[in-house]
C-alpha cells in the first residue's frame, strides 16, 4: 500500500494562518475607529448649543497633541 501526501496545500495554509492575527488586528482597529468616528458624529448633533465650547470638545486627538509645547 502507497500513500501519497501533498505539502503544498498544507504549506499554504499555514502561510494564511500566520496573516491572520494581522488581518484581525487591522481589521478590528477600523472597527473601532470607525464606531469612535460615529459616536463623536451622534454626539456633536444631539448636543445642545449654547456656545459650542462642549461640541468643540469632543474630538479625536493623539498623545502627542495633547502634551503642552516646550
Amino acid at each position: 500500500m502507497k500513500f501519497v501526501f501533498e505539502t503544498s496545500e498544507l504549506q499554504q495554509l499555514v502561510a494564511e494562518a500566520s496573516h491572520a492575527d494581522l488581518y484581525t488586528a487591522q481589521n478590528a482597529r477600523q472597527t473601532v475607529k470607525a464606531v469612535s468616528f460615529t459616536v463623536e458624529k451622534r454626539v456633536k448633533v444631539e448636543m445642545p448649543v449654547d456656545t459650542g465650547r462642549a461640541r468643540a470638545s469632543w474630538g479625536h486627538w493623539t498623545p502627542g497633541r495633547l502634551r503642552k509645547a516646550g
